[in-house]
């Protein structure tokens, strides 16, 4: 069909197939959304999880004979999600100076007032 042609008159069924058939397209061409799930993730091993946290070999078997790195493990082998890693990096933020020094005015000023927790 020619897309410069303008139609003056339409049946109400051609107009409902005619967009259909353009939605029906227009979902064709959007791209799926990127996996953020598990289930849709696949694990990655040992050397990948190294690229991902940037820590050293032994450093990282440290971490995970101590739990502190989120792992799954079958038949001898050590899993890991991508998404688990950078979440597990994003927890240890280290507080800034301005940080620091909010908290404390708040604790002060919460102190004056006797709303100590």
């Amino acid at each position: 069909m020619d897309s410069n042609v303008i139609f003056s008159q339409i049946n109400i069924n051609d107009l409902g197939e005619l967009i259909g058939e353009k939605v029906k397209a227009a979902i064709k061409n959007i791209a799926p959304p990127p996996a953020t799930t598990q289930q849709q993730e696949t694990p990655v091993l040992f050397p990948r999880m190294l690229e991902v946290t940037g820590l050293k070999e032994r450093t990282a078997r440290a971490k995970i004979a101590a739990s502190e790195i989120p792992y799954y493990q079958r038949g001898g082998k050590l899993y890991f999600f991508e998404s688990e890693l950078i979440e597990w990096v994003r927890t240890g933020k280290v507080k800034t100076q301005k940080e620091i020094s909010e908290e404390a005015t708040t604790y002060l000023q919460n102190k004056k007032r006797g709303k100590l927790l």
